[in-house]
């Protein structure tokens, strides 16, 4: 058995593990009143994966979910999400992920703090780097990304941000690209930046949205001033529209780009790949300062708690904006399966399968691709 195959048999029983949990846990939710179906609710989920350069790891992660304030119908739901991550080759992820909203929906703060030391692929940087150029490295990092917005009128939101990253690469193949000094941040680093974040969200849910749409644009300036060891600037912008369909079925759909300016270290750099960018391939099998992805999928609800979905997407990074070209595009192709955990608040488990050009992608998470 090679290891995607072993891979695959080990996600699987995962799936069926997590639905058989969620349905005892969750699959009776009796009629409540309106004060009692606001309760403060934990949902737990296990983490479990399995990659070469990792062995298995395994770990859980607990969404908290609850509303602020007196008026609880009319505030959107928060989350405080700890995880914990473990491997067979003692590495770990610490992450502890918060979106709160207040005041109903005036105000808005999100925050991830991450620890980790955790091995990774390196291939390059360019939107044409080879399978065969795969490096393995190690990182040991710590993070703190802070957002605060409020809301202006009619779903415009505007608010600030703040970024701390830091890094070392603890481990290196030795006659690497990166051991050989010219990848920038192939060392150590902090990045430091502030930044304004503006929103214009209709969406009808964060969790599962069936209509509306999400305008993000993010715009961060590290500086040596802000205690930054490297200077450059990045701007998102993020656009994602949710099409409602009969029998419940939802169309959505993403376009995002990101364009980098100045000293970006290379593990900053815009990155295609995961459970979430250009599905099919590793997170991060292109890397460059500029991205253009556009993806689509189409939700389907089966029967009981169980839906699918079917997904496509197209990609690419590039070391200037104008070198992104029509011709230059990786893509991805793939289908997943849905269990909702969370009726109260249509939260789904999802375990998605893609492919691309001599790649392929296995991902369960407890959320959404977008």
């Amino acid at each position: 058995m090679d290891s995607r195959q072993g891979q695959l048999r080990i996600l699987s029983v995962l799936l069926v593990i997590i639905i058989s949990i969620a349905s005892v846990i969750f699959g009776s939710e009796p009629q409540k009143d309106k004060e009692s179906r606001f309760k403060t609710q934990f949902l737990p989920l296990p983490v479990l994966f399995y990659r070469p350069q990792t062995s298995l790891a395994f770990g859980a992660q607990v969404k908290t979910i609850f509303r602020t304030g007196k008026n609880k119908l009319l505030t959107r739901p928060s989350t405080i999400s700890p995880e914990v991550i473990y491997t067979l080759k003692k590495q770990f992820i610490t992450k502890l992920i918060s979106n709160i909203y207040l005041a109903e929906n005036k105000w808005h703060l999100y925050s991830d703090l991450d620890f980790r030391k955790f091995p990774d692929l390196f291939y390059g940087i360019g939107n044409q780097t080879r399978l065969d150029s795969e490096e393995a490295y190690t990182s040991r990092s710590w993070e703190i990304d802070l957002s605060l917005d409020r809301h202006i009128n009619k779903g415009f939101h505007l608010g600030f941000h703040f970024h701390l990253f830091n890094w070392k690469l603890i481990e290196k193949e030795a006659g690497g690209l990166l051991d050989s000094g010219t990848i920038p941040g192939c060392n150590s680093g902090t990045a430091s930046g502030l930044g304004l974040r503006f929103i214009y969200d209709t969406r009808d849910h964060i969790f599962y949205p069936r209509n509306g749409e999400l305008c993000e644009v993010l715009y961060t300036f590290y500086h040596n001033s802000l205690g930054s060891s490297c200077d450059f600037s990045c701007l998102s912008i993020n656009l994602r529209k949710y099409l409602p369909l009969p029998r419940k079925q939802v169309i959505a759909l993403q376009l995002l780009l990101e364009s980098q300016y100045g000293d970006v270290p290379f593990i900053l750099m815009s990155q295609l790949g995961g459970g979430h960018h250009l599905r099919g391939y590793y997170t991060g099998r292109f890397r460059d300062k500029h991205l253009l992805l556009l993806q689509g999928e189409w939700r389907i609800p089966i029967f009981w708690r169980v839906s699918v979905s079917v997904f496509a997407s197209v990609g690419q990074v590039a070391d200037q904006l104008n070198h992104l070209d029509i011709n230059n595009f990786n893509y991805s192709l793939g289908f997943g399966l849905r269990y909702l955990y969370n009726k109260r608040e249509s939260i789904n488990a999802r375990m998605d399968f893609g492919w691309g050009r001599n790649s392929s992608g296995i991902y369960m998470e407890g959320d959404e691709s977008f």
